[in-house]
């Protein structure tokens, strides 16, 4: 048999109420299991939710989160209670100096960077109770994350990631690092959608490395300037001029100008 379930971050729609997972419906369980539960994440069964007559409260979970790169599908062989254990295998990694980090299971943005960087025996152990994974993407459309053979299924848990996994990762999610600080920074919504603003992040990212930048005051200056002309800021100034040179005060100047 079969069931579907929905991974999702509670964090993202200001956390589960009650905040007491004893309290909550049967057909939902979170992976933390301490004071932070209610805001981490959490699985639901879909099937049980629409067994009990509850399956708009699951709605509900569903479409507060917009856009839903937060919200991911399993179908696999296991119930409810068997694959929240095995997700909390996998919930923390270590690092090769002993440093103990949560690992962002929920997050449709960075699964697909584990899947590339985790070795297939890591990835394996992860996924091979599962017959589907999809994830939401960026433009809102769901893709299928890809699946490892059975015999890659044995790893020690909590992984340890290696100093080469963690920069790979650190740098996949540089783009997402930046729209973060730029809409903490900002009191208006962003322009654009959620594709719009990892492309242009890019950009910024692409235009500050191949002029030779290290200041990343002058990163966050020009992915501010990026979204502000929705992209378009090359087609207005020649990137190598506007970031020439290792003035970062007057580069910073000169791209809040445009």
């Amino acid at each position: 048999m079969t069931f579907s379930f929905a991974l999702m971050h509670a964090g993202m729609i200001g956390g589960i109420t009650p905040n007491d997972p004893a309290q909550w419906p049967s057909w939902l369980s979170p992976l933390y299991q301490d004071e932070a539960a209610h805001l981490g994440p959490i699985v639901a069964d879909m099937q049980a939710a629409e067994q009990s007559g509850q399956a708009e409260g699951l709605r509900g979970l569903l479409d507060a989160m917009t856009p839903r790169l937060h919200v991911s599908f399993i179908d696999t062989g296991l119930p409810l209670t068997k694959l929240v254990q095995h997700l909390r295998q996998f919930a923390f990694f270590n690092m090769e100096d002993g440093n103990y980090y949560a690992l962002s299971l929920a997050d449709c943005r960075v699964l697909p960077e584990l899947a590339r960087i985790f070795t297939p025996l890591q990835w394996g152990a992860l996924t091979h109770p599962f017959s589907r994974w999809q994830i939401h993407l960026r433009h809102g459309e769901l893709a299928v994350l890809p699946s490892q053979s059975a015999d890659q299924t044995a790893a020690t848990t909590p992984l340890t990631l290696s100093n080469a996994q963690i920069d790979a990762l650190v740098d996949a999610a540089e783009a997402d690092h930046l729209i973060g600080n730029l809409t903490q920074a900002t009191s208006n919504a962003l322009p654009g959608n959620a594709a719009d603003h990892y492309r242009w992040a890019q950009a910024a990212i692409s235009a500050w490395q191949r002029a030779g930048q290290a200041d990343r005051t002058v990163l966050a200056a020009l992915t501010a300037a990026m979204f502000r002309t929705r992209g378009k800021l090359f087609e207005r100034i020649e990137s190598g001029s506007l970031l020439a040179g290792s003035d970062g005060e007057a580069i910073c100047q000169a791209l809040g100008n445009t």
